[in-house]
């Protein structure tokens, strides 16, 4: 591991990562095919530039599973069931495993009824988003998610947290162009942005997160101990709450100040989360073929746009994450000093074979 060392940080390729991060999994008992599926998400995360939810994550998630706080062989039953949706109790699982099966028993399900959607409780972290909408577009349909977690951040003008960062995710399948992939917390950031920077001793911008006291700061470690800003002010605001109602309320597991607070960057023994998932089945409408030249021509206008002064490109969403995907195939993947480290230290801790 030492020899691969390079002036802006460490370089891995994606293959032995997932080797690595794969078999950290299995030797904390999780099995085979829920570990390469975990570990699949977190590399595709960096692959696409979201560092915050790649393998920064590796360690704390080992943790969770040594701990009890994961549950490594999760029995996710079936609640209820109709012809366009399920309800799953998750049992603890990794949020990643249970939302690839909510999200598949959906697509099956949009296949014959236009429009499915998934609820999930009692779930873990989950991931990035995008890992799961994606999985819609490979089956030529929209893709939706969103998810709640333990109280991070007040309601607009409040200093009492009630709701978390609230991610949306969005998946819409294009022909020539790139696919547009929107994944988004309603906050400025994500937690786990503010998380990475404390991770590095980084300082983050000031108008990311309040301290305790409900004052902008640019310590990573106060933003932690107070509330992350929403995105767009009240709009934010308004998306997060939607997001808590589909994620929380509908799927009948707690939500607000009724979800055990966060008390470590990876989440505590009571950590929790709900997802709601959705399909869409574009050749109800039309054929695939027919609506995917209809979204490139819509990029096509989008891009052709006059641009202001100092704008070098229009850009689609997910549009930066598809292109970062394919240069880091190539590359490879830096990895700060401080995450390299952790994965030694598992690596030592685990006595993986693995490499990278």
């Amino acid at each position: 591991m030492e020899n691969m060392k390079k002036q802006e940080g460490y370089m891995v390729h994606a293959e032995p990562l997932k080797g690595f991060c794969t078999e950290a999994f299995t030797s904390v008992g999780v099995p085979d095919d829920s570990a390469a599926i975990i570990a699949d998400s977190l590399v595709e995360a960096d692959l696409r530039g979201v560092d915050t939810h790649g393998v920064t994550r590796l360690a704390g998630y080992v943790r969770m599973l040594r701990e009890g706080k994961m549950n490594p062989r999760p029995n996710i039953k079936v609640v209820k069931e109709g012809p366009a949706m399920v309800l799953l109790d998750a049992d603890n699982a990794s949020g990643i495993v249970a939302g690839v099966k909510a999200m598949e028993i959906t697509i099956k399900k949009a296949k014959e009824v236009t429009v499915s959607v998934a609820g999930v409780r009692n779930s873990t972290h989950c991931g990035a988003l995008a890992y799961f909408t994606e999985m819609a577009i490979e089956n030529g349909m929209v893709g939706f998610m969103t998810v709640m977690a333990p109280p991070t951040v007040p309601p607009y003008g409040g200093k009492t947290p009630v709701l978390s960062t609230s991610p949306w995710s969005f998946a819409i399948p294009a022909g020539q162009g790139l696919p547009i992939l929107l994944d988004m917390a309603t906050t400025v950031v994500a937690g786990g942005k503010i998380v990475l920077a404390a991770k590095k001793g980084e300082k983050i911008p000031r108008d990311w997160a309040l301290d305790k006291d409900g004052m902008p700061t640019d310590d990573p470690g106060k933003a932690l101990k107070g509330f992350f800003q929403w995105i767009g002010g009240p709009k934010g605001y308004g998306l997060g709450v939607v997001a808590e109602v589909l994620s929380g309320v509908l799927v009948g597991g707690p939500f607000g100040q009724s979800m055990p607070p966060f008390t470590h960057p990876y989440g505590s023994s009571q950590f929790m989360q709900g997802h709601f998932q959705a399909a869409l089945n574009i050749s109800h409408f039309m054929p695939l073929s027919e609506f995917t030249s209809r979204v490139d021509q819509l990029i096509r206008e989008l891009k052709s746009s006059e641009r202001i002064e100092g704008v070098e490109e229009i850009l689609l969403p997910g549009e930066i994450e598809w292109k970062k995907k394919a240069q880091r195939l190539k590359s490879g993947i830096p990895l700060s000093s401080a995450v390299w480290n952790e994965l030694k230290d598992l690596r030592t801790q685990l006595r993986l074979h693995h490499d990278i």
